[in-house]
């Protein structure tokens, strides 16, 4: 009876795990009226469905079929970002560049400078030759002119070269034209680059700007010291500042931190001072002000005057106080 017992209740629970793990296909038919079957039929598979166990319980969602508006869509959108992204990593690219190649704009408008000045270099040779031609030319059709005025014909050769210098004095004008064209490229080009070379510059000098805000920030409301009896002294006067300043009455005190309680309504502020080694053997000495906070945060750093101003006076008070103890 025993033996019966232990095996008609393995029995009965692998009945129920394979029962569980049955698969049941749960989605809606035409008529917008929730099935469940065991089952799928072929014409709801791209409508998409839920696959679940024999109590209703979700184990996969199969999300409907795309249909061919929807792929090419998304094909259009993926096709559109990589082109923005190729266009972003050019920028990123010449921007490197930039910063790279050229210390200030004048050195950006002397490269341009060389440049123009090689391009009419070359253009002056190629007008000089052209004077050249013009003046053979001249000569050329005056024997030509001789020619005909004693009714003679003029010769083939005189009359290829004729053609030949006709030929190479409008090769040379399309070529300066060119050349032309080239240079107002390259002022056009270097335009756009030293406006961007400029905007490159105002952003590397607001992030400049912004870190030593921050550095100054950070150092207005750290103290530094490096004897023991200066830190342990400048700890407890940590303690009277935060007692004297923060809204709540102080929580936790350790050896490296004090915390007052959060802040209840919107005009309280809560103090933390940290007490930190650095590597140097110094010991840091740090405070936060919070507020509290919106949107179901139960505090945030505080940046209300009355919390500036806690900050700015902590330093100042401590070194004061230390000044006066001897």
């Amino acid at each position: 009876m025993m033996v019966c017992f232990f095996w008609c209740a393995g029995a009965l629970s692998a009945t129920q795990q394979g029962a569980t793990t049955q698969k049941m296909y749960r989605y809606k038919n035409k008529d917008g009226v929730v099935v469940i079957k065991d089952h799928l039929p072929p014409d709801v598979a791209r409508q998409g469905y839920d696959i679940v166990d024999i109590y209703g319980n979700l184990i996969r969602r199969v999300p409907p079929a795309k249909t061919p508006e929807q792929i090419r869509k998304e094909k259009e959108l993926a096709r559109l970002a990589a082109i923005e992204r190729k266009k972003i990593e050019e920028q990123l690219r010449r921007d490197n560049e930039l910063l790279r190649q050229y210390t200030t704009v004048r050195d950006l408008e002397r490269a341009r400078d060389n440049m123009i000045k090689a391009v009419m270099v070359d253009m002056d040779i190629r007008r000089a030759n052209i004077q050249r031609i013009r003046r053979d030319l001249e000569k050329m059709q005056s024997k030509a002119a001789d020619f005909e005025r004693r009714g003679k014909p003029i010769p083939k050769a005189l009359q290829d070269n004729i053609e030949r210098a006709l030929r190479q004095i409008a090769e040379g004008e399309m070529y300066i034209e060119k050349k032309n064209a080239e240079i107002a490229r390259i002022r056009e080009e270097f335009s756009q680059d030293i406006a961007r070379f400029e905007e490159l510059q105002r952003q590397r000098a607001r992030r400049l700007a912004q870190d030593e805000a921050e550095r100054q920030r950070l150092r207005n409301r750290a103290f530094y010291c490096e004897d023991f009896n200066v830190c342990a002294r400048a700890w407890q006067l940590a303690q009277l500042y935060v007692k004297d300043n923060a809204s709540g009455r102080i929580e936790l005190i350790t050896d490296t931190l004090i915390i007052t309680e959060k802040p209840r309504t919107d005009k309280d502020v809560s103090i933390t001072v940290s007490r930190i080694p650095e590597r140097d053997g110094r010991v840091e000495i740090h405070i936060d002000v919070y507020c509290k906070g919106a949107n179901g945060e139960e505090q945030v750093e505080c940046t209300t005057d009355r919390a500036q101003q806690i900050v700015r006076r902590f330093v100042p008070y401590l070194r004061s106080r230390l000044e006066q103890s001897g």
